[in-house]
C-alpha cells in the first residue's frame, strides 16, 4: 500500500476594499484560515485624514510613526490578529514623515523607502474552537500613532487618527470556503507472484484469474475542518480511478482489472457516504473503500518458457467531496 494525500485546498476572493486594505488570497485549509491585508489607496480619501506624525516645530524629532490594523470576529467581539507597521524604518527619512501632511502622503514616504504596508492574517486550526460564539464576520479597522517630541526629547506628544473605513469580511457568503477536507488515500498496490507449470493456464481474459482478496478490508481517513458556525454536511465519494492496468515481468506481458465480483463479473461500485462537521470543529472518520476484486491474465505470453512471474498492480482511488 502507499500512501498519498490528496488536499482540497479551496482559494477565492480577491479585491474586496477593508479599511485602508484589500483582502486577497482568501484560503481555508485543514491547518490554517487565512488572508493578506494588502494596503490600498482608496479613491477620494486623500485629504480625508491628517498625518499623525506631522512636525510641530521646526526643531520636532519623531519617536514613533506607526499605522496600526485589528481584525476582530463578530458576534463574540474575539480579536483574531491586531499589530501595526513601523512606518520609520531605520529613522533615516523622519524629517519626510514629519513634513507629509496627510496620513496617505505619510504611508506613500513609508513606501518609498521599502516598507511594506501589507499584513498575513491566520486563524490556525488550534483556534478553530475558539471562534464558537462568533457570526462568521471579521471586521478589519486600522488607525495611526505619532509621537512627536521637541528637540531635546524631554516633551513628546502623541497623536493618534481613527475614524478611518471600517468594513467586515462576510464569510457566511463563502460556501466554497466554509469547509475544507484531506484525504489520506490508500492506493492499492499489490505485488502478486506466480507459479505455475504453465503460465498459459491463464492466458487471454476468457481464462483470467480472480484473486479472493476484498479490498473493503481496507479504509481511508478524511479529516475536515468546519470553519463556519453551523454544521456542515459533505458526501464523500470513493471509487477507481482505472480499472485495469498493463504491467510485466520478464518478457511476460500481463494486464490486470478490479471486477465486482469474485467470478470476475462487473465493475466495482463506487460508494458515497454522508459525512457531518459541527460547527466550528474538526473531525477525522475513516471509510472503507469500495468493495473490488483483482483478476489478471497474461496479455502476451514469454517468448523464453518464463513458468514463474511476479508483477506489481496498483489502483489509484478517486475521492470527491460535495
Amino acid at each position: 500500500m502507499k500512501n498519498k494525500i490528496i488536499a482540497v485546498l479551496l482559494v477565492v476572493m480577491s479585491h474586496s476594499a477593508y479599511s485602508h486594505y484589500e483582502v486577497e488570497n482568501v484560503k481555508t485549509t485543514t491547518r490554517i484560515f487565512s488572508f493578506d491585508l494588502i494596503h490600498k489607496y482608496l479613491v477620494g480619501h486623500d485629504t480625508n485624514h491628517p498625518n499623525t506624525c506631522k512636525r510641530a516645530n521646526a526643531s520636532s524629532t519623531l519617536a514613533e510613526c506607526v499605522m496600526k490594523y485589528k481584525v476582530v470576529s463578530g458576534g463574540n467581539n474575539k480579536e483574531i490578529q491586531s499589530g501595526s507597521v513601523d512606518l520609520r524604518g531605520d529613522g533615516s527619512y523622519d524629517d519626510e514623515l514629519m513634513n507629509a501632511v496627510t496620513h496617505y502622503d505619510s504611508l506613500k514616504v513609508a513606501e518609498s523607502h521599502g516598507i511594506d504596508l501589507a499584513k498575513f492574517v491566520e486563524i490556525p486550526r488550534e483556534d478553530v474552537t475558539s471562534l464558537t460564539g462568533g457570526n462568521n464576520q471579521y471586521t478589519v479597522t486600522t488607525s495611526s500613532l505619532g509621537r512627536v517630541c521637541d528637540a531635546n526629547s524631554a516633551n513628546c506628544k502623541d497623536t493618534i487618527g481613527s475614524g478611518y473605513l471600517t468594513n467586515t469580511l462576510n464569510f457566511n457568503t463563502m460556501t466554497e470556503l466554509q469547509v475544507a477536507c484531506e484525504f489520506t488515500s490508500k492506493d492499492l498496490d499489490i505485488k502478486t507472484t506466480l507459479s505455475e507449470d504453465n503460465l498459459y493456464l491463464y492466458y487471454g481474459a476468457d481464462d483470467k484469474k480472480i484473486l479472493p482478496y476484498v479490498y473493503s478490508a481496507d479504509s481511508v481517513s478524511i479529516d475536515c475542518v468546519n470553519w463556519l458556525s453551523k454544521e456542515i454536511s459533505k458526501n464523500i465519494t470513493l471509487g477507481y480511478e482505472s480499472l485495469s492496468k498493463s504491467t510485466s515481468d520478464g518478457d511476460t506481458q500481463l494486464e490486470c482489472k478490479l471486477f465486482g465480483d469474485i467470478n470476475g463479473a462487473g465493475d466495482p461500485a463506487s460508494s458515497t457516504t454522508k459525512m457531518t462537521i459541527p460547527g466550528f470543529s474538526t473531525k477525522d472518520e475513516s471509510f472503507k473503500i469500495p468493495e473490488a476484486f483483482l483478476g489478471f491474465y497474461v496479455s502476451s505470453p514469454s517468448g523464453t518458457a518464463q513458468i514463474s512471474t511476479e508483477f506489481n498492480c496498483d489502483f489509484k482511488l478517486a475521492t470527491a467531496i460535495k
